[in-house]
């Protein structure tokens, strides 16, 4: 309804891309429906059956359950218990939730004629449901839910864009950070940054599309300069990477003339141009160790500049720049240990995989360091070692593919971060301002 009425261009993009996400995975479970619940025996079915009432139960009650966010509620000068206690009172209206569930859009409405349809729900677990909406006027009903229309039009662009690439000879490559619909839709190769640059150096085609950030279009520039590159997305930008320029460099040298200085892989082509050497997140500590003299620069990152700095300790010094990814500089120590003794109480060992742009409390903090394409690969393997109950400390695409090529059923604590794909900026070559290193 919100959707049809609101001639706001934020709104309408926003919740276009909520029911088209909805629906596609309404879509996906009536595919897997239909291929799977024909062929369970009879064993299996009630198995299914049991867990999709279980599961509706608590996602009922519990999706807006105060408990979830108690700490909240004093920041807003409520009153935890009375909040308790309005939430009781209003679930106990069956009446009141079986009228909201009479909207066509109902998130749960659509869920059980999902499952009706799908024949997961039978006269064993009917009554479950019937409290709450009307199972025969659901049979009648057609399996169109709100947002089909919108998930066709997505599949339809996909199936589109993957005919044009085909046509142009076009070798489509993106990062983990970006939508489901790119990375299995229509990329070729998906990984981090650096990995990308090297996949489209080998790929037989001569044209390049980079779903990414500007800088790491340029890298894939650097790497292949006899191949075309398409940047659909000029202005995106990067935090880190938007954090120096070329003259911050240039600046840097003449203070510390004489000084190597290494940059972090995440910056433009033109800081690069500038620089002695560059490194990536799983090289940067063995190369700048080797890097002559007693003293080194490290731009633009301070969050690795600072773990650069420890590992170091008493062989060099490590001059650091004031750059950061904001993403990566939420997380602290301190919030690792709370999330350790939590999981603790319950039982839970948790392993704590991070990204090198974390600070150097957080590394200390975790069990294994790397690259985002390294964390996913050691999500997975810790996964099929049954090791199950893992927090990513990266952006939250990782964690996204992660869930998403796992074969083993994971307790992962993804971090549902803004990413910096979604950060737009103009070119650094645009700004009139520089950050000077934390130690100048």
């Amino acid at each position: 309804m919100a959707y049809e009425n609101t001639n706001d261009p934020v709104l309408k993009t926003l919740l276009k891309y909520t029911m088209s996400d909805e629906a596609f995975h309404h879509k996906f479970g009536k595919i897997w429906a239909d291929r799977t619940v024909p062929k369970l025996t009879k064993k299996e079915h009630i198995k299914v059956e049991d867990w999709a009432e279980k599961i509706f139960v608590e996602l009922l009650f519990n999706l807006v359950n105060p408990t979830e966010k108690k700490h909240v509620y004093s920041c807003v000068g409520l009153d935890y218990k009375w909040v308790d206690q309005e939430f009781h009172k209003y679930i106990d209206q069956g009446e009141v939730i079986k009228d909201e569930m009479k909207d066509q859009n109902n998130i749960f409405r659509v869920l059980v004629k999902t499952l009706l349809k799908a024949h997961i729900i039978t006269d064993r677990t009917r009554a479950t449901y019937a409290e709450f909406v009307n199972m025969d006027e659901l049979n009648s009903e057609s399996d169109t839910v709100a947002g089909q229309e919108i998930a066709d039009q997505g599949v339809s662009a996909l199936s589109e864009i993957n005919q044009l690439k085909k046509k142009n000879d076009v070798f489509l490559i993106a990062h983990s950070y970006q939508t489901p619909d790119i990375v299995y839709g229509v990329a070729d190769s998906v990984s981090d940054s650096y990995s990308l640059s090297k996949a489209a150096r080998d790929a037989p085609q001569q044209t390049i599309l980079f779903s990414s950030v500007r800088f790491m279009a340029e890298t894939a520039k650097i790497v292949s300069p006899h191949k075309t590159v398409l940047h659909p997305s000029p202005e995106a930008g990067c935090t880190l990477s938007d954090s120096i320029t070329a003259e911050d460099v240039r600046e840097l040298k003449s203070r510390y003339p004489g000084v190597p200085v290494a940059c972090y892989i995440n910056t433009s082509a033109e800081v690069k141009a500038e620089v002695d050497v560059c490194v990536t997140s799983s090289n940067y500590l063995r190369i700048c160790e080797k890097l002559p003299g007693d003293r080194l620069i490290i731009v633009p990152d301070q969050l690795m500049g600072k773990h650069l700095a420890e590992y170091l300790a008493g062989r060099k010094e490590v001059i650091n720049y004031d750059g950061e990814c904001y993403v990566h500089a939420t997380f602290t120590g301190k919030k690792i240990r709370s999330w350790r003794e939590r999981t603790a109480e319950q039982g839970i060992e948790l392993q704590v995989l991070s990204h090198p742009e974390c600070d150097a409390d957080v590394i200390a903090e975790s069990d294994i360091v790397g690259s985002s394409e390294v964390l996913r690969e050691e999500a997975l393997r810790l996964g099929s070692e049954g090791k199950s109950d893992i927090m990513l400390i990266t952006e939250c695409g990782t964690a996204d593919r992660v869930r998403a090529e796992s074969e083993n059923d994971l307790n992962l604590i993804g971090t549902c971060v803004m990413c910096c794909l979604l950060y737009t900026s103009p070119s650094p070559r645009d700004r009139g301002w520089c950050r000077m290193p934390s130690s100048a």
